[in-house]
């Protein structure tokens, strides 16, 4: 995943330019500022990287244990510097320009408020260019103010920049490369479905985009755009609510230490070609809350480095080979809160290391009938899926999944068939949670053996098949609640890796049927992660740890108890409490689940003892000419007693299914 280390050092090694003794010595702060050491994970664009690595990093996990030993080998604190910092209230009447130089100059990061309503507030890069040693800064408005940033002078000396609420210009004095090359002349990659059906090549469309580079330079002149040309050392670049809703290649061009780039909440609806091509170092990339309705492959052309994509929250409404570019190393795919309604074949060939991808929104359904939808991403491990619409669910959705263990799917799916999953080998974390399911096959975890965590609650599901679980070994947590179920199949209990099974919000039909459940399975759940158990070797100077990382223990909850829907004198009561007061489940009215094979088994038994003892009886007694005509009839009623059972057991077992199938 997407490292913070890197961002860390290289502020601890600034950090150590300027004197360490910072807060030790008398330094002329202006009246409007609070200047102080601080550490480097207090500023708001190092909780941001932080908080957007962590989301989705799977091995960010809180530390619980007390073990010293286990954080003997901590270095943490060393990628969190004290800096020195400085946090100025900007006024409508004070002289900002006087403001900044005031400043101590060995200031390394400058956090610049304004909360007021005038709107002829403005700063510019030039009044930025005394603070030498800052590395960080900070502009941030209100939704009602106007703070105008003109970029007139580069600032190659900053790596880290955040902007809220305020907007950007560029002047006639702005930096900008002369004679640049346009991207579309290094940029050679076609799609083949373009290539070949529209007959469509590289060099036609940019003839009809492309305009003479003169008429683009007035026109670049008359807009103002800002650019960040010569802010050679920036790493890390956040634009928010800042209005910049025309994107340009020039503007993002030769930065080429970018690793982060957020423009959120700009409005933005087109993303031309080659937006960033002039930033090739990009790593984590943001266009979430926009109004992008649509990509084009060349959009984003020339990111061959970035690793986490964010496009949520915006207007697209369909995935097709055509809407990316190559991403070889992007690992983290985010479409959330997109009305997506179609993924076509081939969408995420560019993509295929992708290891996490979430798709869908409320807006509109996301329709999977397309066969080979997620087809190439050999390596993805966790898949979210919102607002799903597909009648029957079957194995050639997920085709190609093979190294998933966790899947969420929302939405509406009908039915699922068997060996749905079979394409997923290493699924681990099933969640079919508010699907309106109403009817699963027995064999629909046919060829999964790792199966830990399956969630069908909020389902209209009023039936489980026999042998739904059999053959998951490594099950814990079973999610049955709020659905139709008015009874559970036999042996539904005998699950020996079981943790809990979650049955609350079923209309229960609490007879004697349910004597088998088990309330310290029903009754159970998750507290938290078991911390691991660390021990230091103080020889080998190495810390050797038990445990995993994904153990949980368990509590007992009185609450979690499932309860009656019938009889009607025990509705809203405990099963357990119904099962222990209320009924008296006798052999009267009541015919315990009959297991063909060992009833038979019981009977010869029987059969034979009553043999061997009317034999027994007849010995040392005189020899009797009808001794053996009666023991040739009662082999004989044996036999036939033996036979009638059978057929006896044999007819229950056929009338059950055939009860079965008529409730299907």
């Amino acid at each position: 995943m997407i490292g913070f280390i890197l961002i860390a050092v290289v502020i601890a090694c600034s950090s150590v330019k300027a004197s360490d003794t910072w807060e030790n010595v008398h330094i002329i702060c202006p009246n409007s500022c609070v200047c102080q050491q601080s550490h480097f994970m207090d500023l708001s664009i190092a909780r941001w990287i932080q908080t957007r690595q962590s989301g989705y990093d799977e091995t960010a996990q809180a530390q619980t244990n007390e073990n010293e030993a286990y954080y003997e080998n901590d270095m943490s604190h060393t990628f969190n510097p004290f800096i020195k910092f400085a946090m100025c209230m900007l006024t409508d009447n004070g002289n900002i320009k006087n403001l900044l130089i005031s400043l101590p100059q060995d200031v390394e990061a400058l956090v610049l408020l304004y909360s007021g309503d005038n709107k002829n507030v403005s700063i510019s890069t030039t009044d930025l260019q005394t603070l030498s040693y800052l590395t960080t800064l900070e502009i941030r408005g209100t939704s009602t103010s106007q703070v105008k940033f003109f970029l007139d002078e580069p600032l190659d000396f900053l790596k880290y920049v955040n902007f809220e609420n305020i907007e950007l210009f560029g002047t006639e004095k702005t930096k900008r490369r002369s004679n640049p090359s346009h991207p579309s002349e290094l940029f050679d990659y076609v799609p083949e479905s373009e290539r070949e059906e529209y007959n469509i090549s590289l060099e036609i469309n940019e003839e009809v985009e492309i305009v003479p580079y003169e008429v683009y330079l007035i026109e670049k002149q008359m807009s103002q755009m800002p650019t960040f040309y010569g802010w050679s050392d920036l790493t890390v670049l956040r634009i928010h609510n800042c209005k910049l809703n025309e994107l340009q290649w020039e503007m993002f061009d030769g930065l080429s230490n970018l690793e982060h780039l957020s423009l959120e909440h700009n409005g933005i609806k087109i993303v031309p070609p080659f937006a960033l091509y002039g930033a090739p170092q990009i790593k984590m990339l943001s266009l979430a809350r926009n109004a992008i309705l649509d990509f084009n492959y060349r959009s984003l052309a020339g990111l061959l480095k970035l690793e986490w994509l964010d496009v949520s929250r915006n207007n697209l409404t369909k995935l097709s080979e055509l809407s990316f570019p190559p991403f070889p190393n992007v690992e983290v795919v985010d479409f959330r809160y997109n009305p997506i309604s179609h993924i076509y074949p081939m969408t995420f060939g560019v993509m295929n290391n992708t290891i996490h991808m979430f798709i869908g929104s409320d807006i509109s359904s996301l329709d999977l009938s397309y066969e080979s939808s997620f087809g190439s991403l050999d390596h993805l491990r966790t898949l979210i899926l919102s607002n799903v619409t597909i009648p029957v669910l079957n194995q050639k959705v997920f085709k190609g999944l093979k190294s998933i263990t966790k899947l969420t799917m929302q939405g509406q799916i009908r039915r699922i068939e068997f060996d749905a999953f079979a394409e997923m080998p290493m699924l681990k974390e099933l969640y079919l949670s508010r699907c309106k399911i109403r009817e699963i096959s027995m064999d629909i975890f046919y060829g999964i053996r790792n199966l830990e965590i399956v969630d069908l609650s909020s389902n209209e599901l009023f039936f489980l098949p026999n042998g739904l679980f059999d053959e998951q070994k490594k099950i814990k947590e079973i999610y049955l609640q709020n659905n139709l179920l008015t009874d559970l199949p036999t042996r539904f209990f005998d699950i020996p890796s079981v943790k809990f099974i979650r049955l609350t919000e079923n209309p229960w039909t609490c007879s004697c049927k349910l004597q088998q459940w088990k309330q310290g399975i029903t009754n159970k759940k998750r507290s938290g992660k078991i911390p691991k158990k660390c021990v230091k070797d103080f020889q080998k100077r190495e810390v050797h740890c038990t445990g995993n990382d994904d153990e949980y223990s368990y509590v007992f909850d009185n609450k979690l108890s499932p309860r009656c829907d019938q009889p009607e004198d025990m509705k809203g009561r405990s099963v357990y409490y119904a099962l222990r007061k209320n009924t008296k489940c006798t052999m009267v009215g009541y015919a315990k689940p009959v297991n063909a094979t060992s009833e038979v088994i019981r009977m010869k038994v029987k059969a034979m003892e009553e043999f061997v003892h009317k034999s027994f009886e007849s010995k040392g007694k005189k020899s009797n000419p009808m001794k053996k005509q009666r023991q040739d009839q009662f082999k004989a009623k044996y036999r036939k007693s033996v036979q009638n059972n059978i057929e006896y057991l044999l007819s229950q077992k056929e009338k059950r299914i055939n009860e079965v199938k008529n409730e299907i």
